[in-house]
């Protein structure tokens, strides 16, 4: 009897053990999985932030270069003015095709 007996507690123990196994896994499963999709997501935000900052660099050049065409247009009509002082030159309006200042001959 107490052989009988042992011998249920060793299968019982088993069973036991082999649950604990397999629910042991299944959790370590469900962590790497939910770890993993945290990292894809970080990856993602990362590969998004890389892609507003490559925008943003685009954007502050192509400014710079519209500053630096500002610059260019008022040191022309500066030279102008130097040049013909009996002459009016004017900005040209924002937009329109041609040069950046118009001048008007007396």
């Amino acid at each position: 009897m107490d052989d009988a007996k042992r011998e249920l507690e060793l299968t019982v123990e088993k069973r036991v053990q082999e649950n604990l196994a397999t629910v042991r896994f299944q959790a370590r499963r469900e962590v790497e999985e939910s770890l993993k999709l945290k990292v894809m997501e970080k990856d993602q935000t990362i590969t998004s932030m890389q892609q507003k900052i490559e925008e943003l660099k685009q954007k502050a050049e192509q400014g710079s270069q519209q500053l630096q065409g500002e610059v260019q247009e008022l040191e022309l009509e500066t030279l102008l003015r130097a040049k013909f002082p009996l002459d009016a030159i004017e900005p040209a309006p924002k937009g329109d095709f041609g040069g950046g200042c118009v001048a008007l001959c007396v």
